[in-house]
């Protein structure tokens, strides 16, 4: 069961690596105004499904694992979170997309609304450490995120700078 915590704490290391590696390395969008998540977020829900894959392996060939409910706990405790990791990353490959022009801006995500934005709405634009994601708020309040898993946001940021914002 040791063996299980260990690949638990390795898989989320590498999981932190490479967050830090699409932060530094941002892929390009195919059509410069049509933005959606890249490959990077595939590969982690694909890395967090094998980590859950194999939790729970353990867990059902460690014949001995009623008899120590804390190391029950602790795999069922990895497996949850990396299986609810791997479903976000998977929903928002599928669904979240950005698209833009001249006039406005489009959000879509199965976390929120539909955002349809004109761009001088735009009232605020700052880039939040904690999560590495750029948060574009407009005048009535609404909120988008761009994430750093956002095929073609170097494209959309630089629209941003050239309208006046500093970030």
């Amino acid at each position: 069961m040791i063996s299980a915590i260990i690949s638990g704490l390795v898989g989320s290391i590498i999981i932190i690596l490479l967050i830090s590696y699409f932060k530094n390395n941002p892929s390009q969008s195919d059509v410069s105004n049509k933005l959606s998540m890249g490959k990077g977020a595939l590969f982690i829900a694909v890395l967090c499904f094998s980590m859950t894959a194999f939790l729970i392996w353990v867990i059902f060939d460690d014949h001995d694992i009623m008899d120590k409910p804390t190391d029950l706990v602790i795999a069922l405790t990895l497996t949850s979170i990396t299986s609810g990791l791997g479903f976000y990353f998977l929903i928002d490959f599928l669904f979240v997309k950005l698209s833009f022009n001249e006039e406005k801006i489009i959000f879509e995500s199965p976390w929120r609304k539909k955002i349809e934005e004109r761009w001088e709405n735009i009232e605020s634009v700052y880039f939040n450490d904690n999560y590495y994601w750029h948060v574009i708020i407009f005048k009535s309040q609404k909120k988008i995120r761009i994430s750093i898993f956002l095929s073609g946001r170097l494209n959309f940021l630089e629209q941003l700078k050239n309208i006046g914002f500093n970030f």
